[in-house]
This record gives C-alpha cells, sequence and structure tokens, in this order.
C-alpha cells in the first residue's frame, strides 16, 4: 500500500517523520511539498492531482490544513484511491465564526511578526514534546512567507471552498486530537456535515497528532485495515 501525505500549513511535508517510522517496513510512503507561492485551495487541489498515481492502491492521509484538499480529491480520484484520512483536520471554516473574523485581519502585516515559542508550543504541542520535535516544528514555519502564509491562513479560516456534500467512493476517516488546542471542535462540525458517512476516531494528543502520537495513528490505519499490500522497502521522493 502506498501512503501519501499531505502537510499542514507549512507546506513542507517535513514533519512527517516521526509517522513514517512508525509504519511497517513494507507500506511505502510519499510526501507531497506545496509550492513556496501563494496558492488557493483549488489550486493546491490540482497540484496534488497531477502527482497521484495513474495506476495502483493509495490512500491520502492529510493532516490539518490539507484536510479540505483531500476530501475534494476523494470525489474526484481513480479507483485507486481506497480511502482518505485526516488528522486534526476541517472541512472549512477552521474557526467557525472566529476565524471568519480573523480572516479579515491584515495577515500579511501580522505574519511578519515571529510567533512567541510558547505560544507555538501550547497551539501546536504539548509540554512532553520532545525539544527535536519543537526544533522540526519552528523551522518547518519559517519555510513560507508571511504572504504565503497569510494566504493559506485566509483560505482555512474564511473559505468555502469544501462546503458541499462529499462524494466518492473512497472510505472517509477523521481522527481528531483529544487537546487540540488549535482547533478544539470547530473541525468536527465542519467534517460532520459534509461527511455524512465519515468514521470518527480520536486519539490522545495535541494538534499536531501525526508528531505527537504517531503510533495511535498507525494503530487506526491498522484497525481498518489500510495497511495491507505488497511488501516494499522504500520511501518515494516528496
Amino acid at each position: 500500500m502506498l501512503i501519501i501525505l499531505l502537510p499542514g500549513m507549512d507546506g513542507t511535508g517535513s514533519l512527517f517523520y516521526p509517522f513514517t517510522r512508525c509504519l511497517p517496513k513494507h507500506v511505502e510512503t510519499k510526501s507531497i511539498s506545496y509550492p513556496s507561492q501563494p496558492l488557493s485551495y483549488r489550486q493546491l487541489e490540482e497540484y496534488v492531482v497531477s502527482q497521484l498515481p495513474a495506476t495502483g492502491e493509495y490512500i491520502l492521509v492529510a493532516e490539518s490544513f490539507s484536510g479540505p484538499i483531500a476530501l475534494k480529491i476523494a470525489g474526484r480520484a481513480n479507483s485507486g484511491l481506497k480511502a482518505v484520512v485526516l488528522v486534526a483536520s476541517f472541512a472549512y471554516g477552521a474557526l467557525g465564526w472566529v476565524g471568519r473574523l480573523l480572516a479579515r485581519l491584515p495577515l500579511r502585516l501580522i505574519l511578519r511578526i515571529p510567533l512567541p515559542r510558547s505560544l507555538q508550543r501550547m497551539s501546536l504541542l504539548d509540554k512532553s514534546a520532545r525539544a527535536d520535535l519543537r526544533s522540526a516544528v519552528r523551522r518547518a514555519s519559517k519555510c513560507a512567507t508571511p504572504n504565503v502564509l497569510a494566504g493559506r491562513l485566509k483560505e482555512a479560516l474564511a473559505g468555502d471552498y469544501c462546503r458541499q456534500p462529499v462524494s466518492g467512493n473512497a472510505r472517509l476517516i477523521a481522527i481528531f486530537a483529544n487537546k487540540d488546542r488549535l482547533l478544539g471542535g470547530f473541525g468536527r462540525q465542519s467534517i460532520v456535515k459534509v461527511c455524512s458517512k465519515i468514521e470518527i476516531e480520536t486519539i490522545q494528543s495535541p494538534h499536531l497528532a501525526l508528531q505527537s502520537n504517531p503510533i495511535a495513528v498507525v494503530d487506526i490505519l491498522r484497525k481498518y485495515d489500510l495497511l495491507n499490500g505488497n511488501p516494499r522497502t522504500r520511501n518515494l521522493p516528496g
């Protein structure tokens, strides 16, 4: 089985290593990084679709910001797409009415101000986060320019890109983090509205669940029988 990983707001795909290390060796992974330019959700959807395999079975694992993209792809992908797994994500309006208000702020200017490390840790991680993970998160957050981050944030907070009911034959699974201080319950509310048949799981974790509790995510993939396939030993380049 091939797992295609879609990144969070940083867009780099550099933070998946705690998760990929926990996967069985026969599971192949491909991490997709987003272009370092302002692109809408629809443009990012086309970018991801252009990198999906034409043949063979695969699943999409979408972290946070990328959830709406994965849901849209679920309605148009070929029969090779067996499942879409959302991790600490949402379908639209990431923070509900609060997010819509925040989207009206001058985000490009605000994002030029470095986020205090304590605030970053509180919103994305928890006190138990290892030093190497905290450093990796800080590095990833600096990879996109304030202009790019502002565009992504506005799409996530106020966009209607994925407000319509989701179609397609792929299995839909949403994994929520019970200590998610960033999204709270807004993500679950929006996903359930557009995906009536989605299967819900909750794990012990802060927002960055793939990094903080990767074993729990792998266990859920096993539960839904998503880690089968022919033995493979290498990771595809992103």
